[in-house]
């Protein structure tokens, strides 16, 4: 299923009305804005092409061609966008959900001592807790933090769509990415339970008066959306390969399919803003180019088909059932 995420993603967009308008692709030049990066230092050389870097665990990287081979480059991501360097890393980055982004921050409840949030996941089959598996406890955790929080995130997004004058196929379909938000974060905290016998999940989440701008949730649709979920379905089926139990592996599965879903919807939302606020295109080739030039060569790879349906200006017939 790893190499079908993007398939599963571009047959959803068919579904919907909204297909790429040439597979010839080539990277967008950034729109004149304020809101650009300072491209990279020329005192730090991209390497030649097929050729890694020299940069070892923990120390500073631009893309995984800046890391020795077998290493990989952890960027900041916040939902909002890349960090301009990170951090040499073992093992792939992991975004895991939709982020809710709060004055260009992430934000997640505390945790509390309750189960309330918790879908027991199968205890039998992981007897011996100590074999190993806390890592697993741990990702699991804070997936379930970043599940709980994505739950707000759309809850906002349904309201953003309503302010703006959306469709309402669109909103009921960001209704149905909320109710599988929800089965995500209970799954999470499931695994918590069944792996460390963790008690603990999400407390009160404090949610400040956010804004209907159009531009906002452009770039939150375009990050935390078509980006984030789009990697998050990839790194779900990663993960899914190497967990210790056929269980776990298809919790991870069914997270991906959503995920991939979730994908595929924020490019439908992303194409009727631009659609209904033409105004915003210049805001979303920014976006586009700044994705190009900070991401991973393989993260290039997953998503720049998927972008190809955002150009020159999308056009989406927005069905009912899609």
């Amino acid at each position: 299923m790893r190499r079908s995420i993007t398939a599963l993603i571009l047959s959803q967009l068919t579904a919907a009305g909204l297909t790429a308008c040439s597979t010839n692709h080539k990277p967008a030049d950034p729109a004149p804005s304020a809101t650009v990066p300072t491209p990279p230092s020329a005192a730090a050389p991209t390497p030649t092409a097929g050729q890694r870097g020299d940069a070892a665990v923990g120390e500073t990287c631009r893309n995984d061609d800046d890391c020795v081979p077998g290493l990989y480059c952890q960027l900041g991501f916040d939902g909002a966008e890349f960090s301009e360097t990170g951090s040499c890393v073992t093992t792939p980055p992991i975004y895991e959900g939709r982020p809710l982004v709060i004055h260009g921050a992430p934000r997640l409840a505390e945790l509390v001592a309750s189960s309330a949030w918790s879908n027991p996941a199968e205890p039998a089959l992981l007897d011996d807790r100590a074999h190993g598996l806390s890592p697993w406890a741990s990702r699991w955790l804070a997936a379930g933090r970043e599940e709980h929080a994505s739950i707000a995130a759309f809850a906002h997004t349904c309201r953003s769509l309503l302010a703006l004058g959306a469709p309402p196929a669109l909103v009921a379909a960001n209704l149905r990415a909320l109710h599988d938000e929800i089965r995500h974060a209970t799954i999470s905290f499931g695994w918590v339970e069944a792996l460390a016998g963790d008690h603990r999940g999400p407390g009160a989440l404090a949610l400040d008066d956010l804004g209907m701008d159009p531009r906002a949730l452009l770039d939150d649709l375009f990050w935390g959306g078509c980006v984030g979920e789009t990697l998050a379905a990839h790194r779900a089926i990663e993960r899914s390969a190497h967990a210790p139990s056929e269980a776990m592996a298809e919790s991870y599965r069914h997270i991906a399919r959503d995920e991939a879903r979730h994908a595929a919807l924020a490019f439908r939302g992303v194409a009727w803003l631009v659609e209904a606020y033409p105004e915003l295109r210049p805001a979303l080739a920014t976006a586009r180019a700044s994705f190009e030039r900070r991401a991973s060569v393989a993260d290039r790879a997953k998503l720049l088909p998927l972008l190809a349906v955002l150009e020159p200006a999308p056009r989406l017939e927005v069905r009912a059932h899609a």
